[in-house]
């Protein structure tokens, strides 16, 4: 199943994007030939409007019969970026409130978390802690809604890309932590990418398809860049991954419908549909 990150949405109607742009994006994805799309809050002003108007999209999106897979929490990026965000007690009600709108959404159980570059300077192993009692903190919150966490993890993150991934798995003992296997956020990690569904077997819950030539971290339709397709669909298709293929691409509101047609065209022709 092929379907559409939240950039599809801000490419169409800015980062500042309403629930009545969701549903009015909804049939446009229809008519594109796209079956699923991920929903996203960026901003946490938008936290009260998604609470009274998500029932609204739900039906929306049943009407069309085009499912929701994944939520974006975008607005908490900001708590993992300094160390001050990091030791902060804020960010958790916001997150509850979050994990309540993603559950009124049908067989949507995976809550996106952006993890974003760290621009702070301090006691590594006093920062590390803290970074891992946060993810755990989140983790334990999405559990109590029967919710999993699938991390975004960008360049220059704490995380310190998928080893690092690894051990704050090993480190935390949670078993709803998993990953969001961005391939533009990996390859201008300098991962392998062919070998990331093998090292995460069983742990890649979402992800957001995009290509770039590892050097800037851009979002271009898969085909466009130096990604491997075919090996690499190919590893996570061997790895046993069956969730969404979603295609996250940076246009503008003049290209948009080119650029995600091209996507879903180029993962077409290599049997994904």
């Amino acid at each position: 199943m092929v379907g559409v990150s939240p950039s599809f949405f801000f490419s169409s109607f800015s980062t500042d994007f309403s629930v009545d742009d969701y549903k009015k994006g909804l049939e446009n994805l229809k008519n594109l030939g796209f079956s699923s799309y991920q929903g996203e809050i960026f901003y946490e002003n938008k936290l009260k409007e998604w609470e009274n108007q998500a029932s609204e999209l739900l039906e929306v999106s049943q009407n069309l019969n085009i499912s929701m897979s994944a939520f974006v929490s975008h607005f908490l990026i900001h708590y993992f970026e300094t160390s001050q965000s990091l030791f902060s007690d804020d960010g958790y009600t916001q997150f509850q409130r979050v994990c309540s709108i993603v559950k009124k959404f049908e067989n949507v159980n995976t809550l996106i978390l952006p993890i974003g570059s760290f621009t702070s300077t301090g006691d590594f192993p006093t920062i590390e802690k803290a970074f891992f009692n946060r993810i755990k903190r989140y983790c334990e919150i999405a559990e109590n809604f029967n919710l999993q966490i699938a991390l975004e993890i960008l360049p220059h993150s704490l995380v310190g890309g998928v080893d690092g991934f690894l051990r704050l798995i090993e480190k935390i003992e949670i078993d709803n932590l998993g990953y969001n296997f961005d391939t533009g956020h990996a390859n201008c990690s300098g991962e392998i990418l062919s070998l990331i569904p093998q090292k995460l077997k069983g742990k890649i819950y979402s992800t957001h398809l995009k290509d770039n030539f590892g050097e800037k971290n851009l979002s271009l339709p898969p085909g466009r860049g130096s990604i491997d397709w075919k090996l690499l669909l190919k590893a996570l298709k061997e790895s046993g991954y069956n969730g969404t293929f979603d295609l996250e691409i940076n246009s503008n509101q003049k290209n948009v419908d080119n650029d995600y047609s091209e996507g879903l065209n180029y993962l077409k022709s290599l049997g994904y549909k």
